[in-house]
């Protein structure tokens, strides 16, 4: 049996199917990121072929921080690190909008190449529309839970207020560097810290503000 069909021989046939990915557009990309992009592909096609109703979708993690410096480029991008990938100005005469686009349009291109047909998304898109409001709201609000699982999964301790979740600093504009510790059911404070991550330093700003429509990015730090 091909490999493709064994994994979807248990599927329902009745039941719609979505094959879904995503990449964080941190710099260029080598080879081996397609690697996810091709078997996603062959299943998704499988399906296709089988009669599924099927949809592949490729999401853009574009509100992930710029935590590493791409090859060459120190100088222009060290001041951004810590902020979002979407809100990193492009290389000079790119054409490009933001660092993100820069990087994830010239992968998209490769995905044309190959004949690989991917529905495609960003999460600036679904953080800065409220789509993800509720669901950021239930998670924030059900800390406690989170951070049982946390312990039970990988043995992490999280502080009693921590929350999971990022807020992008309001002073500095860097989302790597801060640490979320209450919520009163609208706004979110937290402390955008100079010590959270090796790669990065804060500005030391302590805010609070809405977590919603982008305000935030629901990652663990």
């Amino acid at each position: 049996m091909f490999w493709a069909d064994k994994v979807i021989s248990k599927l329902d046939p009745q039941i719609p199917q979505v094959v879904n990915d995503s990449k964080t557009p941190s710099g260029r990309a080598h080879v081996g990121s397609l690697r996810g992009v091709i078997i996603h592909d062959v299943v998704f096609k499988t399906l296709l072929g089988r009669g599924f109703n099927a949809r592949y979708i490729f999401g853009v993690d574009d509100y992930d921080p710029l935590d590493e410096l791409p090859y060459g480029q120190d100088q222009q991008y060290r001041p951004y690190l810590g902020q979002p990938l979407c809100n990193v100005p492009a290389p000079p005469n790119s054409g490009a909008t933001d660092m993100a686009d820069y990087y994830i349009s010239d992968f998209f291109g490769v995905f044309s190449y190959l004949g690989v047909k991917a529905e495609t998304y960003r999460l600036r898109d679904i953080y800065r529309s409220g789509q993800f409001d509720a669901a950021i709201d239930t998670i924030i609000s059900q800390a406690a839970k989170v951070r049982n699982i946390y312990k039970k999964v990988s043995g992490a301790e999280r502080s009693p207020n921590w929350l999971p979740l990022q807020m992008v600093c309001q002073n500095c504009g860097r989302i790597g560097t801060t640490e979320a510790y209450a919520y009163d059911g609208q706004e979110v404070t937290y402390h955008c810290r100079t010590d959270l991550v090796k790669w990065a330093s804060g500005c030391g700003y302590v805010g609070k503000g809405s977590p919603f429509a982008g305000g935030s990015s629901s990652r663990g730090s």
